[in-house]
């Protein structure tokens, strides 16, 4: 009897974990399409349960429509993302993420006349009106963000001369304490003021 019941429960736990997968990666598709305005797709995503070991697979974010074509059909790819998290965290008054690792980053600027690509998604996101709470609940905070191999490819404006795409690499980029407590725009300003140099150099 409890050999049976053993096995069953382990047998729950796994189909509980599948379908906790599949839910999370389709939640983070329709609500990333939707908040960011473009298509957005996963390959895979796990969610740790029994321990930290999150991680979502083969991100793409879609260029916006007026900026796509059959070279630059995405805004944004991530090959891999790993993060020190477990469901079972949400129900901890704040959820504390000590590591997470982005990898294989190409991030594709255009700008040609008007707005950029990424000022569109920009745009939309601002726009977005999904009602949003003032905070997260948990709270969250990431306390050390590694992003590493990162592709920036810039064409148009982004480029200093305007001649043709330019590419560009950055090795690492590490960042500390981003969550719904801290600056979120430092953040920003941090892997903004990265890709510019790495353009300029270029």
């Amino acid at each position: 009897g409890l050999l049976i019941a053993a096995i069953l429960l382990i047998g729950f736990s796994i189909v509980g974990i599948f379908v906790l997968d599949g839910v999370a990666q389709s939640v983070i598709q329709s609500k990333g399409s939707e908040g960011l305005g473009v298509k957005v797709t996963i390959e895979s995503v796990h969610i740790g349960f029994f321990g930290k070991d999150s991680s979502i697979k083969g991100v793409t974010i879609g260029n916006p429509e007026e900026f796509v074509s059959e070279k630059y059909p995405y805004l944004l790819t991530i090959k891999e993302s790993h993060i020190e998290f477990s469901i079972l965290q949400i129900l901890d008054k704040e959820v504390i993420i000590p590591i997470v690792t982005v990898e294989g980053v190409v991030l594709n600027l255009q700008q040609n006349s008007g707005k950029s690509n990424i000022e569109t998604v920009i745009n939309n996101v601002s726009s977005d009106e999904t009602p949003k709470g003032s905070h997260p609940d948990p709270p969250f905070n990431i306390e050390t963000l590694t992003i590493r191999d990162i592709t920036v490819i810039a064409s148009g404006k982004f480029t200093v001369l305007n001649s043709g795409p330019v590419t560009a690499h950055i090795k690492e980029i590490t960042m500390h304490n981003i969550g719904s407590d801290g600056d979120a725009e430092v953040a920003t300003e941090a892997i903004t003021s990265a890709v510019t140099h790495a353009i300029m150099d270029h």
